[in-house]
């Protein structure tokens, strides 16, 4: 709601907080999600016995080496190769899920590049509103705003049924909950989610109250002021 005072017929006042700020806003959601969506790339998704660390690029099997506690990192393939080798084993049971780890890291790496195309589209609406052109409307889609959770919780899904690592099992006997543990990866990809979601929402508050204003303040249609401007008026 805005309210248009006539103090000059040839100047209409739009009292109106800046819009650019709900804009940047909206930019500061979208960049935290890209930004934890990178980070979900490098850390441990999921642990296994407390001894395999899964990622989305890598395993890294902790061991004791001379009384301390040591550590290998290798990527699926090279854990196939090095630790895969014989029929049985202890790594036997990691083994046969490396194969369900490695699509699950696709999966989410494929719903990733798109969430994050959806959102540089984003930032490109944002600055379409901002400078007053939609470049023959190709910009003009503020549906995609929308679209972000949406995608990315389709993504966590992928990956958490594809990558089957609830069902790792020992001595033929399927795991206890406490035996395989949410890494750091997968609490960041329930938090992005939450950012994103709120992301959106703040995106249909801003649109209610006034975002698009700035088409008005850029074409010089109304200028925009604060309500404490008016004791100065």
């Amino acid at each position: 709601m805005y309210w248009i005072i006539s103090i000059n017929m040839d100047k209409p006042l739009l009292i109106r907080r800046n819009p650019r700020t709900k804009a940047l806003m909206k930019f500061t959601f979208d960049l935290i999600s890209c930004a934890i969506i990178m980070v979900t790339f490098l850390v441990t998704t999921f642990s296994y016995g407390n001894t395999y660390y899964i990622s989305m690029q890598d395993v890294t099997k902790k061991f004791e080496y001379n009384g301390m506690d040591a550590y290998t990192l290798t990527t699926f393939e090279e854990f196939d190769k090095y630790y895969c080798t014989k029929p049985e084993g202890t790594d036997s049971e990691v083994c046969d899920w490396t194969g369900h780890f490695k699509a699950a890291a696709l999966c989410y790496l494929i719903d990733s590049i798109v969430c994050l195309v959806i959102m540089v589209y984003n930032v490109l609406n944002l600055l379409s509103l901002s400078f007053g052109c939609t470049c023959f409307k190709i910009l003009s889609l503020q549906i995609s705003h929308y679209l972000v959770p949406i995608a990315y919780s389709i993504g966590i899904i992928l990956y958490l049924s594809v990558s089957n690592f609830y069902s790792l099992s020992e001595d033929g006997e399927t795991w206890s909950d406490w035996s395989v543990t949410f890494g750091a990866g997968i609490v960041l990809m329930f938090v992005n989610e939450g950012i994103m979601i709120a992301g959106a929402l703040y995106f249909w508050w801003a649109r209610v109250h006034g975002l698009e204003d700035i088409l008005l303040h850029i074409g010089n249609l109304a200028p925009l002021i604060d309500k404490n401007q008016l004791r100065s008026i």
